[in-house]
């Protein structure tokens, strides 16, 4: 045999025996977007019972393949038509002994122009919820609805706090 046959012999075994290598890792048993969907529902659904009580059957917490993103985009985006709205049922069983029947001693109604860290509540005549620089307590009584034209993401109708605790009142809804 030739020095040329030999050589492509040997560089054609190193190319398949590459191949074999590179391909034999291509499969990968330990990452499923199934699972990591499982575990983040369970931890979810753990941590939700804890506070809440029960959860219903029907609960997915959002985060199954047919819930939607939701995002706040600033510029040409936020009042983009045809905005995807998220698609997460609330339970209806939920225990009610953990919801508070009244608004705590002490707590004021926010003021319309917002306020710093203090303890507040709003009600069906809250137009804007504002707090800043630092933790709120606030709490929700009757129906509250801030939804309706709030397509500002610059100024958004409910910019609490990051560090702000919410409490829904006993039959009280916020939107």
């Amino acid at each position: 045999m030739n020095r040329r046959f030999s050589f492509g012999i040997l560089a054609s075994v190193i190319a398949l025996m590459g191949a074999m290598v590179f391909s034999a890792c291509g499969h990968d048993d330990i990452y499923s977007e199934s699972n990591v969907e499982r575990m983040t529902n369970a931890t979810y659904a753990a941590a939700f019972e804890k506070a809440f009580g029960k959860v219903g059957s029907n609960v997915d917490w959002g985060f199954s393949t047919k819930s939607k993103i939701r995002t706040r985009a600033v510029g040409d985006y936020a009042s983009a038509k045809g905005a995807i709205a998220a698609n997460v049922t609330f339970p209806t069983d939920c225990d009610a002994g953990n919801f508070l029947k009244d608004v705590p001693e002490g707590a004021i109604k926010l003021p319309a122009d917002g306020r710093g860290p203090g303890s507040y509540y709003i009600d069906g005549t809250t137009t804007k919820v504002s707090t800043w620089a630092g933790a709120s307590k606030i709490y929700v009584k009757g129906s509250v609805d801030l939804s309706a034209g709030d397509t500002d993401a610059a100024a958004p109708k409910f910019a609490p706090d990051y560090r702000s605790e919410i409490y829904l009142l006993e039959g009280a809804t916020l939107k």
